[in-house]
């Protein structure tokens, strides 16, 4: 069995399981532990040792110091654009998500990557099934978090009338067009798309966590793994993480001080998805840059 078969049988399991229990986690504290939980335990780390791979990319060329200012100085620039135009900000986090997820999955199972139309597409799809399966409760977020503003709201209101489960059919139709000449590939494919099925029976929190920590950080670290460290251990992995994900605490912790608007003052969820969006903008433009390595490493294999 091959290591991505291994990683979606075990998240399928892992969401059985939790269906089978949901009485005693669903709507209760215990939901948002696991969230916070699994952000900080796999989803920052993943994008922790963003300066570690663009340090085995550079080479020589690489200085930290510059690399720093002009990772924090983008996500600074991004903050701003949340605290005076959320829903430009949200709109902008959507699409780059959309491109993030779908890159990363893709090149998961196939060392080959289609066109960026499909790659956008399929992670589009991806993402608004995980968003749209109560279409309710993402809306209530969207107005939170963008300042309840029309044109947002009136976008996400048309992408309600789309059939949920057609966003699910064409990401799949994509992701197994992508990997149709690698037969070896078809089963942990299928495994993957009944986990993502079945993460429509959770709740909108969870069922997003599962695929951003469960599959999309840990398979990302996968690829950080395989090429910046050569196969190290897990352990060596997160411990070259600790530093960064310390450093997004702290950021964490003054968005929750310093943020103006009252939403992100009333939870620590708000500030956290803002964290977390701040952070995805030069993490995706370094992963990327990593992705095009590998890519033109294996050409050079062939």
């Amino acid at each position: 069995m091959n290591k991505t078969l291994l990683h979606t049988c075990i998240l399928l399991l892992t969401v059985v399981l939790l269906l089978l229990t949901r009485n005693s986690w669903q709507g209760s504290s215990a939901e948002y532990l696991i969230a916070v939980a699994g952000i900080f335990i796999a989803g920052i780390p993943h994008g922790a040792m963003d300066h570690l791979t663009a340090s085995f990319i550079e080479k020589e060329k690489f200085k930290l110091i510059r690399y720093l200012l002009q990772y924090i100085l983008s996500a600074l620039i991004y903050l701003l654009v949340w605290l005076f135009a959320p829903g430009i900000a949200l709109l902008l986090f959507l699409l780059l998500t959309a491109w993030h997820f779908g890159e990363t999955d893709m090149l998961s199972f196939s060392n080959k990557q289609p066109t960026p139309v499909i790659i956008f597409m399929y992670g589009l799809c991806l993402l608004m099934w995980l968003l749209l399966k109560d279409p309710s409760v993402t809306l209530q977020w969207i107005q939170l978090v963008s300042g309840n503003q029309d044109a947002v709201v009136a976008i996400m209101n048309i992408l309600e009338q789309v059939p949920h489960l057609l966003w699910f059919v064409v990401s799949a139709v994509l992701l197994f067009s992508s990997v149709f000449k690698q037969r070896d590939q078809w089963m942990s494919v299928f495994i993957f798309l009944l986990f993502m099925y079945t993460t429509v029976y959770t709740s909108l929190i969870l069922g997003f966590v599962l695929y951003f920590t469960g599959w999309h950080s840990v398979q990302a670290l996968q690829h950080i793994r395989f090429s910046v460290f050569k196969q190290a251990g897990i352990k060596k992995l997160l411990f070259n993480a600790v530093p960064a994900t310390l450093g997004s605490v702290v950021l964490l912790l003054l968005i929750m001080k310093y943020g103006k608007a009252e939403w992100m003052q009333s939870s620590s969820l708000p500030s956290l998805f803002i964290l977390l969006s701040v952070l995805t903008l030069p993490h995706m433009a370094e992963m990327h840059r990593l992705y095009k390595w590998k890519l033109s490493a294996s050409k050079e294999r062939r």
